[in-house]
């Protein structure tokens, strides 16, 4: 049953990028009648890439040292950035990549990683959910325009992660047996965000952080394709393009993450393939980044442990 589920993920994976390439490759005309590229403002969107992984890396550092893990900062973004190559292979690997590193390095459980994991998801979607709502209602304010199903996916992210953190999660009732320890494990990890408030508001701000370099990246997409967007949809887009990474069916989320963007660029006023171009665009940076810094990382973080293995 899982190799027939992971067999059916792959090909509905296949489907989207297959789709999306030939959505792009019909419209490469217009793509490169639209693209006005310059050295500098490719240069600028690299820069950006890279300053934006260091702010999602960021993220993960505060809960690591929250949980008293001597990890640098250093350490941590090699760790981050070959996730993120990791993410591109099949079966996105870089998860579990790290997931090892740190049960090998430092002695962290996998129960206790999914639960920091998890809390630093909530905590992105809240703050998705928040920022995406008041972009939405200040673009009303301003345009007279307002996306009713955007606003209701907003609200629905926002409620779902609001509760998991300030709700606690209930223990099991057999306590004493593996599953229970288990759990317990769970829980105390996802209760760091009630225990400590002030972490969590380190790591939403790190991730306002990654949202506003997001928002920059996508400003000099539309000015580098011809056009431009106001400051509140370049906002949404940004925070559509975090919360896209929840459907990742694809390696890298490919397709997906355009197509979302596209959506969002429609929803807000303008062309559906503006969207794909920009989110297109906005790729090519990102794979870029993606070949050098973060295969360079995993490389790195692969033999280091495979030495470690070695060396046992």
């Amino acid at each position: 049953m899982q190799r027939a589920r992971e067999a059916v993920g792959s090909v509905l994976g296949l489907v989207f990028v297959a789709g999306g390439l030939f959505y792009v490759w019909q419209r490469r005309v217009l793509l490169a009648e639209t693209l006005e590229a310059s050295w500098e403002g490719l240069l600028l969107m690299l820069l950006l890439v890279s300053a934006t992984w260091v702010a999602i890396s960021a993220q993960s550092y505060v809960l690591f040292r929250a949980e008293g893990l001597p990890i640098s900062f250093r350490e941590n973004f090699v760790l981050s950035s070959a996730v993120a190559f990791g993410n591109y292979l099949p079966f996105r690997i870089g998860v579990v990549v790290r997931a090892q590193y740190m049960k090998r390095e430092y002695g962290m459980g996998y129960v206790r990683f999914g639960s920091l994991f998890a809390v630093r998801l909530a905590i992105q979607i809240a703050i998705s959910g928040v920022v995406g709502i008041c972009a939405l209602l200040f673009g009303a304010a301003v345009s007279g325009r307002l996306s009713y199903p955007l606003l209701a996916i907003f609200g629905l992210l926002t409620a779902v992660a609001l509760v998991s953190l300030i709700h606690p999660l209930p223990p099991l009732t057999f306590s004493g047996k593996r599953a229970a320890r288990l759990w317990d494990d769970f829980r105390e990890g996802f209760g760091i965000a009630r225990r400590r408030p002030g972490l969590a508001a380190i790591t939403a701000f790190w991730t306002l952080a990654q949202y506003a370099l997001l928002s920059l990246r996508f400003g000099i997409t539309f000015h580098l394709l011809g056009t431009s967007a106001p400051p509140w949809v370049l906002l949404v887009l940004s925070v559509a393009s975090g919360v896209s990474a929840l459907l990742a069916i694809t390696p890298g989320n490919l397709v997906v993450r355009e197509l979302i963007i596209g959506y969002v660029v429609f929803a807000t006023g303008q062309a559906f393939d503006l969207g794909i171009f920009a989110g297109t665009f906005d790729r090519a940076a990102q794979l870029a980044v993606v070949a050098t810094l973060g295969a360079s990382c995993f490389t790195y973080v692969w033999f280091r442990g495979r030495a470690a293995v070695e060396d046992m």
